[in-house]
């Protein structure tokens, strides 16, 4: 039995395993499941609950029966069995710089899909207006200690791409106006130019770009509707 990655395309932790996965030619076999859902397929079923206690997506399976959920972690797993260290550098200075923006990344880029994301196409998690509002509070502040970053350096860790820049454009690549269009990103010149280069990597057409797109046209209808009610 080949790995198995459970989720959703359109979950963000979803596609930036995915997108390793794809990257590195690895097999697997995805497994598409219900977000919330308490039913059969569902990540609130009893079945999926007893994989992933928080019932949460990604999880990944193996054939010995070992499974592991937060895609940070399934990410430097995967790096750290398959020698992927071009992705998460065995150095142990260079790897602490990812780990450290990987942190980061919790309670800084993922609000981008908390604010503006998830009210639209999750209502069923009833993010409270006070959190959404917060949340918005921090987005320019992270656009800007990233464009700091990336003035100075080609991507987040550093001039090589690793699993951090894998994770930061699961949220960020998605805001761009040609997809969803939900955040302005030109005051931050440096940001933009990262969110082009990443856009040059291996399987970012099959992964992303046809993805966004739907997720866009989407999302402009949610949001339209949402508008009208």
């Amino acid at each position: 039995m080949v790995l198995k990655l459970y989720g959703v395309p359109a979950s963000q932790p979803v596609r930036s395993v995915k997108w390793l996965l794809e990257m590195k030619n690895a097999q697997y076999e995805f497994v598409n499941v219900n977000p919330g859902s308490p039913k059969n397929g569902g990540t609130r079923s009893a079945e999926y609950l007893a994989k992933s206690p928080a019932g949460l997506i990604p999880l990944i399976e193996e054939d010995d029966g070992f499974l592991l959920w937060e895609s940070h972690a399934i990410m430097a797993y995967l790096c750290n069995k398959n020698g992927w260290d071009d992705l998460y550098p065995s150095d142990p200075k260079a790897r602490g710089i990812v780990d450290q923006w990987l942190h980061w990344h919790h309670t800084n880029v993922r609000k981008f899909t908390m604010a503006l994301f998830a009210p639209v196409f999750r209502p069923d998690l009833k993010i409270p207006a006070e959190q959404q509002k917060a949340d918005m509070k921090v987005l320019n502040n992270t656009c800007r200690i990233l464009d700091d970053q990336l003035a100075r350096f080609k991507f987040v860790a550093g001039d090589n791409v690793t699993i951090a820049d894998v994770a930061f454009y699961g949220e960020l690549g998605q805001m761009q106006e040609h997809y969803v269009g939900a955040f302005d990103f030109s005051p931050y010149k440096n940001l933009q130019a990262w969110l082009t280069r990443m856009a040059t990597l291996p399987k970012y057409e099959e992964v992303n770009y046809t993805l966004l797109v739907k997720l866009g046209k989407v999302y402009q209808k949610l949001k339209a509707k949402k508008a009208n009610l």
